[in-house]
């Protein structure tokens, strides 16, 4: 999957580029890992949970049909001796497909992704997680989803996001 590869590290070396905020933080248990919300990109409410597929006239004669998607990536937290980073995406609807890349940035360069997809579901989740080095180090966490529905308006639907930069002991 090239291009799924070229658009996670793309959103990650965008991470990579922009300034951050360096928070101290122990081990995390489940209250610890807020989730940073995904957007679709030049939205200006980086708050946004939801964007909208919507079926093209075209295709129907009866009331317009509206899918709701969206999702989250959490914060960088340590578990089990690793660090981990987690996508969680959801739609109101049944998708062709839902594909969501995850991705861990460690002190600024790109550590390891993976990426999933399912066919005609509603939600997906995934992570990805990297061995703790025995030191402090500085994670960010990236995620992107990509969303598909045949004949719906701005399908394929692509929402991104990353944390904070976050400083992790493990």
């Amino acid at each position: 999957m090239p291009r799924v590869r070229t658009v996670l590290s793309a959103v990650v070396l965008a991470v990579a580029c922009a300034a951050g905020t360096v928070l101290a933080a122990g081990p995390a248990g489940a209250a610890d890992r807020p989730s940073v919300p995904l957007t679709a990109a030049g939205t200006a409410d980086a708050e946004s949970f939801t964007v909208t597929l919507t079926r093209s006239a075209g295709a129907s004669f009866g009331a317009q049909e509206v899918i709701t998607c969206g999702g989250s990536v959490t914060n960088p937290y340590v578990t089990g001796g690793k660090v981990r980073a987690d996508i969680k995406v959801s739609c109101d609807g049944v998708l062709d497909t839902i594909e969501v890349g995850v991705a861990i940035e460690i002190n600024g360069a790109l550590g390891p992704d993976s990426w999933k997809g399912l066919p005609k579901v509603t939600a997906l989740t995934h992570e990805v997680t990297t061995p703790c080095p025995g030191t402090t180090a500085v994670y960010r966490s990236a995620g992107i989803a990509i969303f598909t529905k045949a004949g719906y308006v701005g399908s394929p639907l692509t929402l991104a996001g990353k944390s904070p930069r976050i400083s992790l002991a493990c």
